[in-house]
């Protein structure tokens, strides 16, 4: 039986109907892929006078420095510049060449059609948000700049990630990281990045937490951080309160501080983010409770010190200065954080994570606040 054959409108010769059905298919597949959903004009139109400037200075910078690829041939001019701003206009180029997403993209440039077929068949179809897989995180849609139909491409986003990297049970700054991506990239770019950032936490267990274990660690480490370098007397006046910091911090960390300080300076600590790590929200974390342990010793109870902290982070407005605080503390070496978890968990530095883990017998309940007390009361 011969196939219906019909007209192409672009080349005037006769193809069968079959064909012209897969690429118009195909068409609608990538449109859905490559669209943009991000707010761009209003996440800038909402910049008060200050950011403006620091924005504008920052694009100088990087203009003076011979642009996107000469600061790239610098390691070192590269973690400068980041370090004080990518303007908004370049975010995306060099969040694609910063994660190495702008490679993939050349050399896979299927893997998310494919990972969304896996995993939602080949109509791709829509997904509720209330259902996708979330990597323990908090879902917090209202609090970034992008369109409404975005959620739907934050759904296919998710399980695509989940559908590629199953193993990935415990990621909750993924959620957050993807809508600020949203805001730049398109879906497509999107995936890229994330799928990018996953693989790098492989090689590189600093750069992400992807298990429950690290996730806890993590804190844990920051306890002992704030107790050398922002005071010892605050982290008694903690435990003295009877204050716990993870009900705070693990905020932070999880949501990359979204929906804790203004969102410009939420970018700021993304930059750096991509080219340096996890370490970053150390500094910002910090360089917050050091800001604040004047007001914070005057409280005398948990309640009034927990609001007071949400309430210092919410105001404090330039992203610049409280940059310039974090990157001002020092000797934040990832051989210090191995130091002090092998020391909190009893293990030697030689130990692989899994010995730790072993040793430590670390969950959720039994590693927490009665190694910090012992500590702190030394």
């Amino acid at each position: 039986m011969e196939s219906l054959m019909i007209k192409d409108a672009t080349t005037g010769k006769l193809v069968p109907a079959s064909t012209l059905l897969e690429q118009a298919e195909e068409g609608r597949r990538a449109a859905v892929l490559n669209g943009y959903f991000g707010l761009k004009r209003e996440f800038e139109a909402s910049w008060s006078e200050e950011t403006q400037k620091s924005n504008e200075n920052v694009k100088q910078q990087w203009e003076k420095a011979g642009g996107v690829d000469a600061v790239f041939a610098s390691p070192k001019k590269l973690k400068k510049l980041i370090r004080k701003g990518i303007p908004n206009n370049l975010r995306r180029q060099v969040y694609l060449r910063l994660t190495g997403a702008d490679v993939t993209l050349k050399e896979r440039p299927k893997a998310y059609e494919k990972a969304l077929i896996d995993a939602l068949g080949s109509e791709l179809r829509t997904v509720d948000l209330d259902k996708c897989p979330k990597f323990a995180g908090v879902l917090s849609f209202g609090d970034h700049y992008v369109r409404a139909d975005g959620q739907e491409a934050l759904s296919r986003l998710l399980c695509a990630v989940f559908q590629r990297f199953p193993e990935c049970e415990y990621a909750p700054i993924l959620l957050d990281m993807a809508q600020l991506f949203l805001l730049h990239l398109n879906e497509n770019e999107c995936y890229h990045c994330l799928a990018a950032v996953i693989v790098r936490a492989k090689e590189d267990r600093f750069f992400l937490t992807t298990n429950k274990t690290r996730n806890i660690l993590f804190m844990e480490t920051f306890k002992d951080l704030v107790r050398e370098k922002v005071s010892s007397k605050l982290s008694k006046h903690f435990l003295t309160t009877g204050t716990n910091m993870s009900s705070f911090a693990s905020k932070w960390f999880d949501r990359m501080f979204v929906g804790s300080i203004p969102y410009w300076s939420v970018h700021r600590i993304l930059d750096t983010y991509l080219n340096e790590g996890n370490k970053i929200l150390y500094r910002v974390g910090l360089a917050l409770l050091k800001s604040c342990t004047k007001q914070l010793l005057s409280l005398p109870h948990a309640d009034a010190i927990q609001e007071e902290v949400q309430a210092f982070a919410s105001t404090f407005k330039r992203g610049d200065i409280l940059m310039d605080d974090s990157f001002s503390i020092r000797n934040l070496s990832r051989s210090h954080f191995d130091y002090l978890e092998a020391k909190r968990t009893g293990c030697d530095m030689s130990d692989s994570l899994q010995d730790r883990v072993r040793k430590a017998a670390v969950d959720e309940d039994d590693f927490g606040d009665h190694e910090y007390k012992k500590d702190a009361s030394m």
